[in-house]
């Protein structure tokens, strides 16, 4: 089935992409390939996302680590301390441009990868299932009234299809990792 067979909020929820999914750096040296669709892609509102991506929100393509192929020096950092769990992201840049390709997330740990999905060079495939951390949005950032948004982070048993939950299970399975919820 094509992405155009679907509905609009059936298409944001359940990606189906036919043709390599690949992005990389602005300056080029890095470029990645996924082994498969992201399990999900959301779009952050949270303050840390703000200043990482240097806009609004981050749109994030949730994947399994092991599902991300980039060829090119990557640098890995610790970014600020998230101030929803206090734990410290991880982000991955290219090591000629510094442009942010992906991170790990604490509550993922470094099983499970969240591209950038700016730095995708087909964005557009991927629209977000959800909004989270929405109590930081912008005023002016418009949301659609058919995709979920959330105060804090989303129910992801009420967003995530369930193939994408049973992949995110499997990358977790043997990990004290729990997928992320923020405190209070």
């Amino acid at each position: 089935m094509g992405l155009h067979t679907l509905d609009a909020h059936t298409a944001r929820r359940h990606i189906v992409i036919q043709r390599s999914i690949e992005g990389g750096c602005d300056c080029g040296a890095v470029r990645y390939r996924l082994a498969s669709p992201p399990m999900f892609v959301h779009c952050c509102h949270c303050t840390l996302c703000q200043r990482h991506s240097g806009t609004a929100f981050a749109m994030n393509a949730v994947i399994e680590s092991d599902r991300v192929h980039s060829l090119g020096e990557v640098r890995r950092h610790p970014a600020d301390k998230n101030a929803n769990d206090g734990e410290t992201v991880v982000v991955v840049r290219c090591a000629a441009c510094l442009g942010l390709l992906w991170s790990h997330h604490p509550g993922y740990g470094e099983t499970v990868a969240l591209i950038y999905a700016g730095t995708l060079d087909r964005a557009a495939d991927f629209p977000p299932g959800a909004h989270c951390f929405v109590r930081s949005k912008h005023p002016w950032v418009g949301i659609p009234d058919d995709v979920p948004a959330a105060e804090a982070f989303y129910d992801m048993d009420a967003c995530w299809p369930l193939a994408a939950k049973q992949r995110l299970d499997a990358a977790l399975a043997g990990s004290p990792r729990k997928p992320w919820t923020p405190k209070g």
